[in-house]
């Protein structure tokens, strides 16, 4: 257990994450954890108060633990506008499907991101447009043409500033950052997931009306997040037995305000009131029971009142029945919350699984070569590990063998490849299961196609893709790969602990 965010007495104007570091005394590092939320073991923000408490918690830590932190997802239908920030405070809430200030409810994490700028990232740049209540963020600052916080550049955005930092180019163990767009929205989306903006291709609109506007950038991806929220009780009002002499059998509670007891009214001065003048009313709600006492211009009584016996000998022999007080409880009941996680947690966030490659997209063109295979000399593996899954965008149908080779003296050697049999045009996915490809540190991606060519790629990047013409070798078998030339294909790898 990682203890993200920990915050008690949001509801009453109390600062999020106040409490991180003490639930993190009790529950750091553990595998499960049980603790007490109440004012006896948590300091008490708002003394009086009837406070939530809300917990954001990962199983497991990243890589680069000390320099991510959670990029917050929230959404206000009013204004129709993705919000998103490394600050919890700025909406009060990390709890999924909760509301927080000015509208916003809670997504919870998007992905990760860089609080400060270590190597091979950028700034992402956060602006918001009053015109169209949308918030942007790019990584182009010529974009909106300025940086500076609370300035106006282009298309009425003005500079909130830098949001964090993002990977300019893939590196491993991260994922590509898409943006989308609505324009009947005027809404910027943001997300790690192509599928979930409608459109894995670039400039092309999805069912749910955004538009996919391409890789802004690279991000750590958020995984195994957990939340939890003990929430106020109902609204609720101390009812009492008429006698004190029978609160011992009988004891005070809170009562929800829906359910039904007697009623007894006071006077605004500390005479004592006779039944007659109100009536003996049995079973109403709380509701009911105040508009009965105020037709008389009297009140319900409070509980120090029903202690001191206001209303005995008054009439309507209640005694030992209920009736209600106008008092509240000023503190939530003590509730008992449980963190864990399982094995499969453990072993999923200790293998830091990451993805490698280009951005999934149709492209100029497409190989019309045939019989012919290739490496791609940028895709390196920075580690060793296995390989669990290829992703590739098809512009063509047939056969392709995606394969991993091991430079060795005059060429490259090799390691391991997967058939995949592509039906339809589009993005494909190919799990490997339990047939894994062992890769280590300076293997490379490759692939072969013996028709036509199903990758589309483009002539244009940093990419050195390599090519040889010929019959395929077997696992160990060794290619020279002598032509060459600068290439972008539509590959991703999946890769565990590389």
């Amino acid at each position: 257990i990682h203890i993200w965010v920990a915050s008690y007495g949001r509801n009453c104007n109390a600062p999020s994450g106040k409490h991180t570091n003490l639930v993190a005394q009790s529950c750091e590092d553990r595998t499960s954890c049980d603790f007490q939320v109440s004012p006896a073991t948590l300091t008490d923000p708002a003394p009086g108060c009837q406070k939530d408490f809300e917990i954001l918690y990962r199983c497991g830590k990243f890589k680069n633990q000390d320099t991510l932190l959670p990029f917050y997802q929230y959404y206000n239908p009013q204004i129709r506008d993705h919000l998103y920030t490394t600050n919890p405070n700025e909406v009060g809430t990390v709890v999924e499907k909760v509301l927080g200030r000015n509208g916003y409810k809670s997504e919870g994490v998007a992905f990760m991101i860089f609080m400060s700028n270590v190597p091979n990232t950028m700034p992402l740049h956060r602006y918001w447009s009053p015109n169209a209540l949308d918030h942007l963020y790019t990584r182009n600052p010529s974009e909106i043409g300025t940086t500076t916080p609370g300035q106006k550049g282009k298309n009425g955005y003005r500079s909130e500033g830098v949001a964090g930092y993002i990977y300019s180019r893939q590196q491993p163990s991260s994922v590509p950052l898409y943006r989308f767009y609505h324009p009947e929205k005027s809404d910027h989306f943001y997300t790690t997931d192509a599928a979930k903006g409608g459109s894995p291709v670039t400039g092309q609109k999805g069912a749910s009306g955004y538009i996919n506007e391409g890789v802004i950038g690279y991000v750590v991806e958020a995984s195994r997040f957990f939340s939890s929220r003990a929430a106020p009780s109902k609204p609720c009002h101390v009812t009492v037995p008429d006698n004190p002499r029978f609160h011992s059998t009988v004891p005070p509670q809170c009562s929800d305000d829906n359910l039904k007891f007697n009623v007894r009214c006071c006077g605004t001065s500390q005479t004592t009131v006779p039944a007659s003048l109100y009536g003996c009313h049995t079973n109403v709600r709380y509701s009911q029971a105040v508009q009965i006492c105020e037709s008389k211009r009297l009140r319900l009584c409070t509980r120090e009142e029903m202690s001191k016996c206001a209303t005995c000998g008054t009439g309507c022999d209640f005694d030992s029945a209920r009736v209600w007080t106008s008092s509240t409880q000023s503190e939530m009941p003590p509730v008992d919350l449980h963190l864990g996680c399982t094995e499969e947690d453990r072993k999923i966030t200790q293998s830091r699984e990451g993805s490698m490659g280009h951005e999934l997209i149709l492209r100029e063109h497409v190989d019309s070569a045939t019989n012919i295979q290739f490496v791609d000399e940028s895709l390196t593996f920075t580690g060793s590990g296995s390989v669990k899954k290829w992703t590739i965008f098809a512009g063509r149908t047939g056969q392709i063998k995606m394969q991993v080779y091991r430079p060795s003296a005059g060429g490259f050697a090799l390691v391991g490849e997967t058939p995949i049999e592509v039906s339809k045009e589009g993005m494909v996915v190919q799990d490997l299961g339990d047939n894994t490809i062992a890769v280590e540190a300076g293997d490379v991606i490759g692939w072969r196609h013996t028709a036509a060519g199903i990758i589309p790629f483009a002539l244009t990047g940093n990419s050195k893709v390599r090519w040889e013409y010929g019959n395929p070798v077997t696992v160990g078998g060794k290619l020279a790969f002598g032509s060459g030339g600068h290439r972008t294909y539509s590959i991703q790898v999946t890769c565990e602990d590389c």
